[in-house]
């Protein structure tokens, strides 16, 4: 027998959001400030705009130099 639950949400999802977003350090400041100002003259988070941050966001992230060394396993000191 499967049972169901309601379960009502306590946050919407832009207030969960906006808490993610308040702890998060950007990889581009730029951006980031960019949707600052877009929240503020729009009173409130909107999705095509986080949206478009995401993208900037992830785009820089891919054009950051990789630290190779950071990956490579070191034999255990005696």
């Amino acid at each position: 027998m499967t049972s169901y639950f309601l379960v009502q949400l306590t946050t919407s999802w832009a207030d969960e959001l906006d808490r993610l977003l308040a702890g998060y350090e950007p990889v581009n400041v730029d951006a980031y400030a960019s949707l600052l100002e877009d929240t503020k003259e729009g009173r409130g988070l909107a999705l095509q705009k986080v949206e478009a941050w995401l993208a900037e966001e992830l785009a820089t992230e891919e054009r950051l130099p990789s630290v190779l060394f950071l990956h490579k396993l070191l034999p255990r000191r005696s």
